[in-house]
């Protein structure tokens, strides 16, 4: 059955349609406006003859560029024969293949890439005997490519008009369609080649539907080649910008949770806050006074942990101080008297005592602190509801506080400083790297009671010590601390000294 032409009310291009679109809405191959195809002109079939060429040299009138009708031909037909002088330009060459019948793709869909439409209402319309062929002018849409010349080829149209290619193989109702690549000649480099301004760019689409083109979509390959610079310029300037952000943020969060850490770990009686003593906290620079805040010390007689405890000849190093205790020996002492006058006085306790000989060095490198202060192990009486010092010898349950001097009495007299043998230096700042030898001293054994307990007393015993250990960071301030180191010993360690 010969198909109805005619022209798109859109963009004045002709279209051809099977007589089973007749009457139908159908899209125009063109513009893509859908248009309704209208009824053909009952008129006996006939067989239209290839349109000759025009020979070489020969120029059309230009006077009258359209052809004029004769009793043959009806001036407003569609299917008269091409001339020279007609809008379309001269007509190519038609090129006749056997009938071929159109095959659905396995999609579904048909070779122009549209949706296949309901199947309109039988109609009955004049048509040729099947056995004669019919030769029927192919319309192709334009591209914004360059495609070969149109041609004519015989057989059935598609619901839009346009054919397949010549290439495509003659095929049987039982025979699986087969795609129909678009010619490599013809193949797109860019979808925006030979594309005028305000068209919409058409490419080939390489889905399962075949080798057709589809407007407004974008090919793939030059997707990826206009989207990875600017992937790559996005990702380059989200790390030039994130980098550093985390790496901050990391080194932030590592140095305050090691410090939350550091502090949490850390026992009460190893960073007991200096405030009170009779020599100056620990500081880095001499000049600089040291803000006075009100804090809460800890229990003096709290459990102390085992890596605030040193056995005899053996090294612990706690904060910027390293302690090395060295032997204890039972004796009476000598001490000295300073008096604001500048006169002196050694005198020699009347009892017994232990002592403890320690060396401490100042491993610190710019912190000049006193280890040792005559408040820290000041002489404790348990009748005058005075603080309890953290320096005091632990036997069993039994505890024996401070040291043999008042300090908070030679305060109020004439007297500047006390101290015993091999305490001579203490009133001296510990140099960064310098290490001095010191002692430690026990109040002295008036009754016996504290000698006679350590020789009797058959498991270890630890001798407390509150010493300055230097600086500690704490919320970004640096605060001069103490801590507590406990020295072991047993009843067999004390040297009884005549």
């Amino acid at each position: 059955m010969q198909p109805v032409t005619f022209t798109c009310v859109h963009c004045n291009n002709l279209m051809a349609v099977g007589p089973e679109l007749v009457g139908q809405q159908v899209r125009c191959p063109t513009c893509g406006q859908v248009v309704q195809a209208p009824m053909p002109m009952q008129q006996p079939a006939f067989v239209l003859e290839p349109a000759p060429l025009q020979p070489p040299g020969v120029v059309a009138n230009e006077e009258n560029p359209f052809s004029i009708s004769t009793p043959a031909e009806t001036p407003e037909s569609i299917f008269g024969e091409g001339h020279d002088e007609d809008i379309f330009g001269t007509a190519a060459p038609k090129v006749e293949i056997p009938t071929d019948v159109p095959v659905p793709s396995p999609n579904g869909s048909s070779h122009t890439g549209f949706a296949p439409y309901p199947p309109p209402e039988t109609l009955t319309v004049g048509a040729p005997p099947a056995s004669e062929p019919i030769a029927v002018e192919t319309i192709v849409p334009p591209s914004p490519f360059e495609l070969q010349p149109v041609i004519s080829a015989q057989g059935p149209a598609t619901d839009l008009g346009a054919t397949l290619p010549h290439e495509m193989p003659t095929q049987t109702p039982t025979e699986p369609a087969h795609e129909v690549p678009w010619p490599a000649a013809q193949m797109p480099t860019s979808a925006f080649e030979n594309q005028s301004a305000g068209e919409t760019p058409v490419v080939y689409s390489d889905s399962p539907a075949g080798g057709a083109f589809v407007e407004g979509a974008v090919a793939p390959a030059d997707v990826q080649q206009r989207q990875a610079p600017e992937r790559k310029r996005h990702s380059f300037t989200a790390v030039t910008f994130l980098a550093p952000y985390a790496l901050i943020s990391t080194a932030i969060a590592v140095y305050f949770g090691y410090q939350y850490y550091d502090l949490r770990s850390q026992h009460p009686l190893e960073r007991i806050p200096d405030i009170i003593g009779e020599y100056d906290p620990a500081k880095r620079n001499p000049n600089k006074q040291t803000s006075e805040r009100k804090v809460t010390l800890p229990p003096t007689d709290q459990k102390l942990p085992e890596k605030l405890k040193v056995q005899l000849g053996e090294t612990l190093r706690i904060g910027d101080l390293e302690v090395r205790p060295l032997r204890i020996e039972e004796n009476q002492f000598q001490f000295t008297i300073v008096y604001e006058s500048g006169a002196v006085e050694t005198r020699k306790s009347p009892h017994a005592a232990l002592i403890l000989h320690a060396r401490l060095k100042n491993v610190s490198q710019d912190v000049v602190f006193h280890p040792t202060d005559p408040f820290f192990d000041r002489q404790y009486i348990a009748d005058q509801h005075r603080s309890k010092p953290f320096t005091f010898l632990e036997v069993g349950e039994q505890k024996f506080y401070g040291g043999p001097f008042n300090y908070l009495g030679f305060r109020r007299d004439s007297r500047k400083r006390v101290f015993a043998t091999g305490q001579e230096n203490d009133d001296k700042p510990l140099q960064p790297g310098e290490e001095r030898e010191t002692r430690f001293y026990t109040f002295p054994d008036r009754d016996g009671g504290l000698l006679a307990a350590v020789h009797a007393f058959p498991d270890t015993m630890t001798w407390r010590l509150q010493l300055r250990r230097g600086l500690m960071n704490f919320k970004n301030h640096e605060y001069s601390m103490c801590a507590v180191v406990g020295v072991q010993f047993r009843a067999a360690d004390v040297h009884k000294v005549n």
